[in-house]
């Protein structure tokens, strides 16, 4: 890479997300959430984000009463997604509004398994900062997307995640259960991916690595 050049990652302040236990988790109290798994998309709920295909996969998995989806946050296609859940019938999805950034860490460590999402004519021009809050928490986390994209080159790269295709719900759905079905797995990719934001996202290290860029470019004028 030309020395010129300085490319920085997005990053997550630790002393503001970080994992929440169940048992200790006032949010997942609130909303009655104590017996089930969590199956979790937080952020934008917008254009750039295959939504459709979880909703899908919600109801491949209607009959597990033990599993809910929530969908936390806001954005255009909300109500198309509120609509398809109603049309079907999906008493296992659930849609709460977006949490203050001081609950946001209840509202993220709420998941068993965290999905995440951007289609394929979106990769190189957006990057879900969702990803690194969902690293700082400490969970297992399912990428719709292409399998070539960025946000599963650092799963990969962490051990903490797994692909799913933009238009499979059926595959999603194997994968979701693959997860929540194997608990020390689960815990495995979540301590990995909390571990690789403490290395590589956390506030204090990627402000550092400006400093150190900053004072690199000072040091040749």
């Amino acid at each position: 890479m030309d020395g010129s050049v300085h490319v920085m990652h997005n990053w997550v302040d630790a002393d503001r997300i970080y994992p929440v236990a169940k048992a200790n988790n006032r949010l997942v109290k609130e909303l009655g959430l104590q017996d089930k798994k969590v199956v979790m998309y937080s952020g934008n709920l917008g254009r750039y984000q295959p939504l459709e295909v979880m909703i899908g996969a919600a109801r491949k998995l209607r009959d597990r009463d033990d599993i809910v989806f929530v969908f936390a946050g806001d954005g255009g296609k909300r109500q198309k997604l509120q609509d398809m859940a109603a049309s079907q019938n999906l008493d296992n999805v659930m849609f709460t509004p977006f949490q203050p950034l001081d609950r946001l860490a209840e509202s993220l460590s709420m998941a068993d398994v965290s999905l995440i999402g951007i289609y394929p004519e979106n990769e190189g021009v957006i990057m879900p900062s969702k990803l690194y809050g969902l690293l700082a928490v400490g969970k297992p986390i399912i990428c719709v997307s292409d399998p070539k994209s960025e946000v599963i080159e650092i799963l990969n790269q962490a051990n903490a995640g797994l692909y799913s295709s933009i238009d499979d719900p059926k595959e999603l759905a194997q994968k979701i259960v693959a997860v929540l079905d194997d608990p020390k797995k689960a815990q495995e990719m979540g301590e990995n991916g909390r571990r690789y934001f403490l290395e590589r996202f956390e506030r204090k290290r990627v402000t550092r690595e400006w400093k150190e860029a900053l004072e690199a470019v000072e040091s040749k004028e």
